[in-house]
């Protein structure tokens, strides 16, 4: 039987050290990967199928990060636009107030 890799992570779920999150935005994440990651009971098909969505997680949270950021450009330019007392100029598409 092959030997698991060493891992700085414990496999207790109890004992993992989650970086801060000051925000709270990850709780929620934290909670549903030890709970998935106690269902897979030594079945390689279920890792993979984990680690495929957790991929795929990771690029739609790159992809969603760049999204908002140019959105907050548009949204911020057409603030100081206001302010410079340009004309009336329509809100950026999806632009949301703050």
């Amino acid at each position: 039987m092959a030997k698991a890799p060493v891992s700085k992570v414990p496999a207790n779920p109890g004992q993992i050290e989650w970086p801060a999150d000051p925000y709270g935005a990850s709780s929620i994440l934290k909670q549903a990967i030890t709970d998935t990651a106690s269902r897979l009971n030594g079945q390689a098909d279920k890792k993979e199928v984990v680690l495929a969505v957790l991929r795929i997680a990771i690029e739609h949270v790159e992809a969603r990060f760049a999204s908002q950021v140019e959105e907050n450009k548009l949204n911020n330019e057409w603030r100081h636009a206001q302010f410079e007392g340009a004309e009336a100029i329509p809100p950026p598409k999806g632009y949301r107030s703050r």
